[in-house]
Formats: structure tokens, sequence, C-alpha cells
């Protein structure tokens, strides 16, 4: 591939790359959020994490996650309960009022992820998944 149509190629995939993260950003905000907030509540929504599983699990800054938690500390959504196996690290939890906001929105975000699925197909959302895949381990395997 010469050397133009390889900068054509990259410039597309970086767009369409921060499109992806924007259109969750849209969704988020249309619905008072945050992306990094929505995320935080989605990882939460499927039960008891710790600050450092919410960070890897969605490669998020300890910075980031620890302001959001805070937040959702003040607002009483979330508690924090020390780890009989490392007492320096807590497990963070939704309180009631933490489920009544989180459970709702992470439900409407994977409805809304199921019906673009339905859309795409079986098919091509497992090409998709694949084509990735591939991409990230050639990523990791040519040396730079």
């Amino acid at each position: 591939m010469d050397e133009t149509r390889f900068r054509e190629k990259l410039r597309r995939y970086y767009a369409l790359w921060r499109e992806d993260n924007e259109i969750y950003g849209e969704w988020a905000q249309a619905r008072g959020f945050s992306y990094f907030e929505l995320m935080v509540l989605s990882a939460l929504a499927e039960g008891g994490r710790t600050q450092r599983a919410i960070c890897d699990q969605w490669s998020m800054s300890k910075q980031t996650v620890h302001s959001i938690l805070r937040l959702f500390l003040a607002r009483g959504w979330v508690t924090l309960e020390p780890r009989t196996e490392d007492r320096r690290s807590k497990t963070v939890r939704l309180t009631a009022a933490g489920e009544a906001v989180a459970l709702p929105l992470h439900r409407e975000m994977i409805e809304h992820e199921r019906r673009v699925w339905e859309v795409l197909g079986e098919e091509t959302v497992d090409a998709l998944m694949d084509i990735q895949a591939r991409y990230i381990r050639v990523f990791r395997e040519v040396q730079a």
C-alpha cells in the first residue's frame, strides 16, 4: 500500500475509532451522564468491583474513576466496603439509590446495543469482533 493510501486509511480508522467513543458519550449525555460516568455505572450494575477493576475493565485512569466514585459517594449511590483479603482496597457497591439509577440505565444501554446487533446480524457482529481481535493481536506482535 502506498503512503498516501495508508495515510487515508489511517485517518479513516482514527475517525471511526473516535466516532465509536463519541456515540456512547452522546448517548450518556442525553441521559444526563458523561461517558466515563456511564462506564462506571455500567461496571457497578454488573456487581461490586474494586476501583482497580473498574479502571482495568474500561481502560480508565485511576484519577478519573476516583473522581467519579467521590461524586457517586456524595450522591449516596455507592458504598465502599473493605476487602477481607486486602484491607487497603475496597469493593465499591451500589446502594439502593445507586441501583435505582444504574440498573435501568445499564439495561437501556444493553437493549440499545442488542437492537444494533440484531440489525447488523450475528455473522457481521462475529466478523467485526474477529477482525478487531486480529488487529489487536497483530498490533502487539509487530515490533515498533
